[in-house]
């Protein structure tokens, strides 16, 4: 008896103790986010995928300026200038940057200074 109690117990503060932090997740429209860690040239993670309508942060934890590109995927011929581009964003140290994605596709975007820094959203609806 003593057993089901103090399971029962335990399993009712266990779910005091949860239930409020999901509730708190699920109503935080907290954006996806991409990070560059410091000293290393890439984004971390390389893949993300999200819905439509959803906010994309990109934050520089390195002490160098990355410049984050993308070109538009719905483009036939590739972008030659900066008007162009979909982000044409420049990122010192310590920066952010956000941006909400409205519609489907997949977004390749890569560092203009370090072209090895490549990352990719899909959106879904």
């Amino acid at each position: 008896m003593k057993r089901v109690l103090l399971f029962q117990t335990s399993f009712l503060v266990l779910v005091i103790l949860i239930a409020p932090v999901k509730l708190q997740r699920a109503d935080a429209a907290d954006p996806v986010e991409f990070k560059i860690p410091d000293g290393r040239t890439e984004f971390s993670p390389k893949f993300q995928q999200i819905k439509t309508g959803s906010q994309v942060k990109w934050i520089n934890e390195d002490k160098r300026t990355h410049f984050l590109t993308a070109a538009d995927p719905n483009r036939k011929e590739p972008a030659h200038v900066a008007d162009d581009l979909l982000i044409h964003h420049l990122l010192p140290p310590g920066e952010t940057f956000q941006m909400k994605f409205d519609k489907p596709n997949t977004y390749d975007f890569f560092c203009a200074i370090h072209m090895e820094m490549r990352g990719t959203v899909t959106v879904v609806p």
